[in-house]
């Protein structure tokens, strides 16, 4: 955030009369021998126009320290600079007092909140402390304008900082506080059956001057809107309640609602959306995987048709075809679900899916079986460690460690261990690389100032990296391991650490990979089993012999028997020799055997 300020402290000692927000302004021009239209030393001029300077607080994450993570802030403090001359004019003079002009208040906000904000602040700590500084010095007057500045580049309302020692935890949002706008609505989305009233709460502040006129539109065909108060003639803030009626069978579906309100010289409005769901539901249909799939991974992706109306699915799978005790049962909002938990290996397992809604249950799916693979877990180590970071020593470059794999398979799961140590692991992305050339970046440039790093990242971890990386615990990679799935395991891996910084440097300890690997299922095998089966019979002779059919497989068996058309058996071409045969075919299961009656007739 220091290189933030510096650049901002340039920006506005340069502002002459007659500049726009919109202006784009490079920071470092001359050093690079550019003219001022420039873009300079940072990635972007800056601008309040988007399409100049395009990054939010998301970009910090992965942005470089500090001046990659410094020009985005910047960027909010000058949104904010300009919302406040855009409100209270331009002052030429700097160093006037903050009364003076939009840039002298800004001016005297800014450091302000610097004796504000707590030691090592993150991007939330900053704008509250600004918010802070308005409300000391001017009661608040501009806490809507300074909020709709750092809303516009996401730090807004909902903002999450996480650690401030972080680059990789914050969240991003773009709302505003309640207090700031002119209708606010609660809830913003209701759900409603069909026949039903839908009903919201207005609340109309005092950013209006009363009389406020409010209507809607977006609503379904057919319904009508009403409020408990139109015109709304204060005092403000008034709460009313709006009130959808009259929804019929054929309004179902979403509807984004725009409420408006005109006090004769703000026209204002909000939006909420209404969700109407049928009374019936049918029965989806099962897309996938197949009936009767066979070498599933796992943790399978299952996918089946969508049902209007529907607002979750619940899917059940069991190995027992009457689902007496569900293994595994989740409601999904989609059509598609990626099993989260490992089911068992070689295992036939069956699934269905019931759609549902606040207003019924609908029919359940028909009931379709797969079977999973056998799977095989192991760890693998690289032998090449301990190496230095970066390789050969110095502050800057990257190390390259490798492990080789000499076992085969289809992946579907990976975890990856890393230990080691390093000063300052802002400066450290790694990237692990499969056989197949597929690249992760598994941890990219996290925790700042922080030293060393000693953790398992696994897609399945409840939580993000901490800082520092240290403990030995698991957590959530920086990108999905997932995309390894369904690689082959054999072969080289590779572990890339990029050092993107001179000044630290390190050592790589020790490095793994956990990995789950699938076999295919064995297709059914029949093994024949009768010892009165004769090989020559004489003519006009019939004999009858049972034969034990069993299934030592993998999966179950589907099986049928017919007379030999071919060269193996030596029997009299003008008459069928199988006379009888009981039963002509079944399914085997997998372990199950049976029995076989037939009937051989040489007469």
């Amino acid at each position: 955030m220091g290189e933030g300020w510096s650049d901002w402290f340039g920006l506005m000692m340069t502002i002459e009369p007659g500049d726009l927000g919109t202006d784009a302004r490079g920071i470092g021009t001359w050093l690079l021998g550019e003219g001022p239209d420039g873009t300079g030393v940072r990635n972007y001029r800056y601008s309040t126009d988007m399409a100049i300077y395009p990054q939010t607080y998301a970009d910090v994450n992965g942005a470089v320290v500090p001046h990659g993570v410094g020009e985005i802030w910047a960027s909010m403090l000058w949104e904010m600079t300009w919302n406040l001359i855009d409100e209270h004019g331009f002052n030429p003079l700097i160093d006037d007092v903050w009364s003076a002009g939009g840039n002298n208040l800004a001016m005297q906000l800014v450091i302000d909140g610097l004796k504000l904000q707590p030691c090592s602040p993150g991007f939330v700590d900053g704008r509250d402390a600004i918010l802070l500084a308005d409300q000391n010095l001017t009661g608040g007057d501009n806490q809507c304008l300074i909020w709709a500045a750092f809303a516009k580049r996401g730090l807004g309302f909902s903002a999450a900082q996480g650690s401030s020692s972080s680059t990789s935890d914050g969240t991003e949002a773009f709302d505003i506080p309640p207090s700031c706008e002119f209708l606010n609505p609660t809830p913003v989305i209701v759900d409603v059956c069909v026949g039903s009233d839908a009903l919201f709460d207005i609340d109309v502040n005092d950013a209006f001057t009363p009389p406020v006129t409010l209507s809607a539109s977006g609503n379904p065909a057919g319904s009508t809107v009403g409020f408990s108060t139109n015109p709304v003639v204060g005092p403000l803030p008034e709460l009313v309640i709006m009130t959808v009626s009259s929804i019929g069978a054929g309004a179902v579906g979403n509807y984004s609602i725009t409420i408006t309100g005109n006090d004769g010289i703000n026209n204002e409005g909000a939006a909420v959306e209404l969700n109407v769901f049928p009374i019936t539901l049918g029965a989806p249909a099962l897309t996938a995987p197949a009936d009767g799939a066979i070498n599933l991974g796992p943790m399978p992706e299952m996918s089946w048709s969508p049902v209007v109306g529907t607002a979750t699915y619940l899917l059940e799978i069991d190995d027992d075809p009457v689902f007496a005790s569900i293994d595994y049962s989740v409601g999904v909002s989609g059509t598609i679900h990626q099993v989260s938990t490992f089911l068992n290996a070689l295992t036939t397992y069956y699934w269905r899916v019931t759609p549902e809604n606040l207003c019924t249950t609908g029919a359940t799916s028909s009931v379709f079986s797969f079977t999973t693979a056998n799977i095989a877990c192991a760890t693998y180590s690289s032998s090449d460690v301990p190496l230095l970071i970066p390789l050969g020593g110095g502050t800057s470059g990257s190390t390259t460690s490798v492990l080789d794999v000499a076992d085969s398979g289809q992946i579907v799961s990976l975890t990856v261990t890393l230990d080691g140590v390093h000063t300052w692991m802002g400066d450290l992305d790694f990237n692990l690389e499969s056989p197949g050339a597929t690249s992760v970046e598994v941890m990219e440039r996290a925790c700042s100032s922080d030293d060393d790093f000693d953790l398992t990242l696994d897609d399945l971890a409840g939580s993000s990296i901490p800082c520092p990386p240290v403990g030995g615990g698991t957590y959530l990679p920086s990108n999905p391991l997932v995309v390894f799935n369904g690689e082959e395991v054999n072969g080289q891996w590779l572990m890339t650490i990029n050092d993107n910084a001179s000044g630290d440097s390190g050592t790589l300890n020790a490095w793994s990979l956990d990995i789950c690997t699938s076999s295919p299922v064995l297709d059914g095998v029949i093994v024949l089993n009768s010892a009165g089966l004769g090989t020559i019979q004489p003519p006009d002779w019939t004999k009858m012999v049972s034969v034990n059919l069993s299934n030592a497989g993998g999966a179950d068996l589907t099986w049928t028997l017919a007379e030999d058309s071919g060269s193996n058996c030596d029997a009299p071409t003008d008459i069928p020799w199988l006379a009888d045969l009981m039963p002509l075919g079944e399914t085997t299961p997998v372990g199950g055997s049976t029995e076989v009656s037939m009937v051989f007739d040489s007469t």
